[in-house]
């Protein structure tokens, strides 16, 4: 059952700070270029996951808020129109942009080369190098050789880190381009997202 008013409550509650934070001042960085959130928005990620995911974006949000770089964000799922896209200036955090990921979702399949390719555009485009990309998914989507020597090249190009969770077993095909996987089961486990937040 989706609750939007406790949904947009909780990111209003984040945005004033008064939810529970992870410290960071005492971590050493080591991309400290833009962070780049790709959250799946398919059918199978309503409800909790879909929460849970928007929520760890809105951390990655406030890293790059505190930190001044760059965060942009892609709603995913699979079509033609099965992108929804934003960027959160430097030092800036929209109340109008914190509703807009918090409420916009899109439903149906899931395609990876999608978000992807969206993420090495933004990167080509961009004069910073070594960002930090997270996807966040429950699903398992082959993406093509000739894809992934793409994606490789950016990699090495821009030196960007993939980093991926998976809500689910099996990260084969997320382990081909990512940097680290994590596969997690328990959403109310914090362990993974303080590691993700500690890496990036």
């Amino acid at each position: 059952l989706r609750r939007p008013l406790l949904k947009l409550d909780f990111y209003r509650r984040m945005m004033e700070q008064q939810l529970f934070q992870y410290d960071l001042n005492q971590q050493e960085y080591v991309g400290q270029g833009p962070i780049i959130a790709l959250i799946d928005t398919s059918s199978s990620m309503v409800g909790n996951r879909e929460h849970w995911s928007k929520a760890v974006a809105l951390g990655l949000a406030e890293i790059a808020g505190k930190e001044r770089r760059g965060f942009s964000y892609v709603l995913f799922a699979s079509g033609r129109a099965a992108l929804i896209t934003d960027d959160f200036q430097i030092g800036q955090r929209s109340p109008d942009k914190v509703i807009k990921l918090a409420s916009e979702f899109i439903g149906g399949g899931t395609n990876f080369e999608q978000p992807l390719q969206w993420a090495m555009d933004k990167l080509r485009e961009s004069t910073f190098s070594k960002a930090d990309i997270v996807m966040i998914t429950d699903g398992e989507c082959a993406v093509s050789s000739e894809f992934l020597k793409e994606l490789q090249k950016v990699k090495e190009q821009k030196q960007c880190r993939i980093y991926s969770i998976l809500i689910g077993n099996n990260p084969k095909e997320l382990s081909r381009w990512s940097d680290a996987v994590w596969s997690i089961t328990d959403l109310f486990d914090e362990t993974t997202v303080k590691e993700l937040f500690q890496k990036i």
